[in-house]
């Protein structure tokens, strides 16, 4: 009996072996959030596909024009996808993180180059010869990186205001950029938020935060009234009708493909409006096709498939205990949420018209590749989630040949308020021990002259 047990136990234990070697050195998959993504990215190229074909056959003579590009950058995406997911989440903590950034940073300014690409009066892309690039896309994840990392390293310093001004730099420096440079307020509004969405999950004085949104509101406000045709583009939405012939026109023609949609749409493919009706129909209009074609359910199915993802992503974050990870996690479900209610809300005029594509769903190379790399820094921080429980350790900062000049400015900022308060300290007067004997003026120690034990009194010369 004894023996063959022991046959059992041999025959048992390689195979115990191999999975626990599986569970060691595996990769944990979140499979929902992945899945979440695969249906909104073959959901999106049909789409793109559906609205463009009629455009792609006038102008290019194929019909699949911009399917086959789409296709292609879903393949790079993928591409990146897992390569960010193999990499482990911990490699971004590195410098190499500040550097990606300002190299994003200087993929921006290039649009103001000879190789920028000039589209309805704006630059916002840049031509590589192989492709073209639109530079804001990349930098939102160089700002989510870039944020992660300096909040993760310098969280305690966030209890003082400068401090916290000088944190949030990046953000501002992207955002502004981008509102400056490229002329793409919506897409600037996009990179505010989804840093400030990462500084209010860590600042633990959240009236830093709704400082620094109201002071941001006002400029934004003090930006859109400068400009003229911002200032048009406020009046067409408040009236829509009144201006159905100029700047409210893309809206009001996005207005009568949902409303033609009913409840059930008209069918893949039996979009009138794309027709050169609604423009940028493959772009960010596209929502109003999927109105048109597949009804308001359509539209409930897509708005539902982009909670899940969402959703997921705050699973994530809550399972979450490294706060690195923590913190890339919120940059991305900040960025997808945002950005879809943005679009969303352009297109049925719930919100003034600005131009951002609908994530996954819009055509757009660059956007599509960055959202696939998003989302593998998701699913990378999810198969290690529990790695490193407990084991953060925030580092001191020095005055030392290693310190970097942005640890020293947070070194001075958080120490001006203690120093401004700081009163100068009084000199104590040093008390004599008790049983110490009083010395003259030589230091000598006087001599005792008598001693009263009744009354506990000594008598010195």
């Amino acid at each position: 009996m004894a023996a063959t047990q022991t046959a059992d136990n041999r025959i048992k234990q390689p195979a115990a072996a191999k999975r626990q070697g599986r569970k060691k050195f595996g990769i944990k998959i979140d499979w929902m959030l992945l899945l979440a993504t695969a249906v909104l990215l073959v959901f999106g190229l049909l789409m793109v596909y559906s609205a463009s074909s009629y455009n792609a056959q006038i102008k290019f003579g194929d019909s699949g024009w911009y399917l086959k590009k789409q296709l292609t950058a879903a393949a790079i995406g993928a591409v990146g996808l897992i390569a960010a997911t193999l990499i482990p989440y911990d490699f971004w903590k590195r410098k190499v993180t500040a550097f990606l950034f300002w190299i994003s940073i200087v993929l921006l300014m290039l649009v103001l180059s000879p190789i920028g690409i000039e589209s309805y009066g704006a630059k916002r892309w840049i031509d590589l010869k192989v492709f073209t690039l639109q530079p804001s896309e990349v930098v939102k994840v160089g700002l989510i990186l870039l944020m992660a990392s300096i909040l993760y390293k310098y969280e305690k310093y966030l209890q003082n205001m400068l401090s916290f001004l000088l944190l949030s730099v990046p953000t501002l420096i992207a955002a502004g950029l981008c509102a400056i440079v490229t002329d793409d307020l919506g897409t600037a509004m996009v990179m505010f938020v989804m840093g400030i969405v990462m500084m209010f999950v860590t600042c633990p004085k959240k009236k830093y935060v709704v400082l620094l949104v109201a002071i941001i509101a006002l400029l934004a406000v003090i930006m859109i009234l400068s400009k003229s045709y911002r200032r048009l583009r406020i009046k067409a939405w408040l009236n829509v009708e009144a201006y159905a012939d100029d700047e409210g026109y893309q809206i009001m023609q996005g207005l009568y493909a949902i409303g033609s949609g009913g409840l059930f749409g008209k069918g893949i493919g039996k979009s009138t409006q794309k027709m050169s009706f609604v423009p940028e129909c493959e772009n960010d209009m596209i929502f109003s096709i999927i109105c048109e074609e597949l009804g308001i359910f359509g539209a409930v199915i897509l708005i539902a498939m982009i909670a899940i993802l969402v959703w997921r992503l705050w699973v994530i974050y809550k399972q979450t205990e490294d706060k690195f990870g923590k913190l890339i996690i919120a940059g991305i479900m900040a960025h997808i949420a945002f950005q879809s209610f943005l679009n969303m809300g352009v297109v049925t005029s719930l919100l003034p018209n600005t131009g951002v594509p609908l994530p996954f769903i819009s055509y757009g190379g660059s956007s599509i590749i960055m959202l696939m790399i998003e989302i593998g820094l998701a699913l990378s921080v999810s198969s290690g989630r529990t790695s490193q429980a407990g084991q953060q350790v925030m580092p001191v900062i020095e005055f030392t040949r290693k310190t970097t000049m942005f640890g020293m400015l947070l070194e001075i900022a958080a120490n001006i308020p203690s120093l401004i308060r700081t009163k100068p300290a009084k000199p104590q007067k040093k008390k004599r021990p008790a049983s110490s004997q009083p010395k003259n003026r030589s230091g000598n120690k006087r001599p005792v002259v008598r001693e009263d034990k009744s009354r506990g009194v000594i008598y010195y010369k």
